[in-house]
C-alpha cells in the first residue's frame, strides 16, 4: 500500500537533490568521471529518476519526527488561514496552485515547440530519403533493415548539424546544403540511429516531463544536462569500439560539428538528439571519456560511490521526515478519540481536527482508530454542542500545530 503526502514530497525533493548533487560532483572531476564510466553514471541517474517518479511512502517506512522549529514552520504553511466555500486556504495550497499553473505553462510551451518543429518539417523541409547518398547511408547504418521504411530523411534550412527527431514518424534531420564529407555523414547517420535503437529520445522526454513537473526545482536542470552527456557518451563508445584510428576520425568529426553548431541552431535541444550539443564543457567531457577509456578504473572509489548512492536511495524510503509538534508539558493522553474527530468533505476526503483545531486532510482513515467520530460539513457547524468536546487546550496555539495526530496514532 502506497501513501502520498506532504512528507513524501519533502523526502522526494531532498533525496533526488542529494543524488543530483552527487552526480554533478562526479562530472565535475574528469578523472573521477573516467574512473566511473558512463554506464555507472547512467545507473546513478536512473536511481535519481526513479526517486522522482515514485514520491510515495511504503508500509515498512518509519516516520522520523522533524525538529520543533521546522515542524512549526511546516505547520504554519499548511494551516488554513481562510476558508472559501468549504475550501481551506493555506500557504501550501497557494503553492500547489502555483505549482500546477507552472506545470500547465511548461506543457503548453513544450507542445507548442513540438508543433512548430512539425510544421517546419512539413513546410520548409525537403524529403531526400530516396536520394543518394542518403538512401545508401540509411541502408548501411540502420540496425534493423525492416525499419528503414519508417525513417524519413529531411533537409531543413534552420539547423546546422544532423539530429534525430521522432513523433510517430522517425526523422533524420540534415542541414540544407551540408558541407559534411561522406565519412562525417556516415558518422552522423550512425550516431542518430544509435540514439533511435536505444530509445534515447524517450529517455530525454521522460526527463523533460519530470523537469516540467518539478519546474521550481533548479536541480532538475542539472539532471537533464547530466542525462544528455551520458546518452552522448554511450553513443560515442558504441561507435568507436576501442579502436584508436576510428576514435581519432570520430573526434575530428566532433570538432567539425562543433564549428558548424557555433554558427546557428534554432531547434531547441530538448526536442531532439543531435550529434553535437552546444556546450564546450560537454564536448570536453566526451573527449576525456573516449581518450581515457583504457585507463584502469579505481574500484574502491566506484564501490564507495555506488554504495553511497544505493544507501541514500534505500534510506529515503525507510525513513520519512514527518512534521510533528508536541507542546511543552503536553503528553499523548491529550490525543484521544474524545478530542480528535474527522469531518468528511464533499470530495470524499477527511479533515482531521484536534480540540476543534484543523490538523491535516487525508484521503482515508486507515491510520486512525475505527472509533474516531466522523461528521459531515453541516454537522460541524454545531459540533461543540453536539459532541461536548473539551475546551481548547491553552498549550495548543492555532497556526502553530503540525500533525499532532501522528504522536498519538503513529504511522508505520
Amino acid at each position: 500500500m502506497f501513501y502520498y503526502s506532504f512528507s513524501t514530497i519533502l523526502m522526494t525533493v531532498l533525496t533526488s537533490n542529494l543524488l543530483i548533487i552527487l552526480i554533478s560532483l562526479c562530472f565535475k572531476s574528469n578523472r573521477l568521471m573516467v574512473s566511473l564510466g558512463y554506464k555507472l553514471l547512467a545507473v546513478f541517474a536512473g536511481f535519481t529518476l526513479l526517486r522522482l517518479i515514485f514520491p510515495f511512502e511504503f508500509p515498512f517506512s518509519i516516520n522520523f519526527i522533524l525538529p520543533r522549529q521546522i515542524s512549526r514552520f511546516i505547520s504554519f504553511i499548511r494551516h488554513p488561514f481562510y476558508q472559501i466555500g468549504g475550501l481551506d486556504i493555506s500557504i501550501w495550497l497557494i503553492f500547489e496552485v502555483i505549482w500546477a499553473v507552472g506545470v500547465l505553462i511548461g506543457l503548453r510551451y513544450h507542445i507548442k515547440r513540438h508543433l512548430w518543429l512539425r510544421k517546419a518539417i512539413r513546410t520548409a523541409g525537403i524529403d531526400v530519403t530516396d536520394l543518394e547518398p542518403y538512401a545508401g547511408l540509411l541502408k548501411r547504418t540502420c540496425p534493423n533493415q525492416r525499419k528503414i521504411s519508417a525513417f524519413r530523411i529531411i533537409e531543413l534550412p534552420c539547423i546546422t548539424v544532423p539530429m534525430y527527431y521522432s513523433f510517430r514518424t522517425h526523422y533524420i534531420l540534415l542541414p540544407k546544403d551540408t558541407t559534411l564529407s561522406d565519412r562525417e555523414m556516415y558518422f552522423a547517420f550512425s550516431h542518430e540511429l544509435s540514439h533511435y535503437s536505444h530509445r534515447d529520445l524517450w529517455i530525454k522526454n521522460i526527463i523533460l516531463l519530470l523537469s516540467i513537473l518539478y519546474w521550481w526545482n533548479p536541480f532538475c536542470l542539472l539532471l537533464r544536462k547530466s542525462t544528455d552527456i551520458i546518452l552522448e557518451m554511450r553513443v560515442d563508445f558504441s561507435l568507436t569500439r576501442s579502436n584508436d584510428r576510428l576514435t581519432i576520425e570520430y573526434l575530428r568529426c566532433l570538432i567539425h560539428m562543433a564549428e558548424l553548431s557555433a554558427l546557428s541552431q534554432e531547434i531547441p535541444s530538448h526536442l531532439s538528439v543531435s550529434f553535437f550539443k552546444e556546450s564546450e564543457g560537454n564536448l570536453e567531457k566526451r573527449f576525456h571519456m573516449m581518450c581515457n577509456r583504457k585507463k584502469a578504473s579505481r574500484h574502491c572509489i566506484n564501490i564507495l560511490l555506488t554504495g553511497l548512492i544505493l544507501t541514500v536511495y534505500v534510506i529515503s524510503y525507510i525513513f520519512i521526515f514527518e512534521a510533528s509538534y508536541t507542546p511543552e508539558n503536553a503528553d499523548a493522553t491529550f490525543l484521544t478519540t474524545d478530542n480528535t474527530y474527522a469531518v468528511i468533505s464533499e470530495n470524499d476526503t477527511y479533515d482531521i481536527y484536534f480540540n476543534d483545531i484543523f490538523v491535516e486532510n487525508v484521503d482515508n482513515l486507515e491510520f486512525y482508530p475505527d472509533s474516531i467520530h466522523i461528521y459531515n460539513v453541516n454537522e460541524k457547524e454545531n459540533l461543540n454542542e453536539k459532541t461536548k468536546l473539551p475546551e481548547k487546550s491553552s498549550n495548543v496555539h492555532r497556526g502553530m500545530l503540525p500533525c499532532l495526530i501522528n504522536y498519538a496514532f503513529p504511522r508505520g
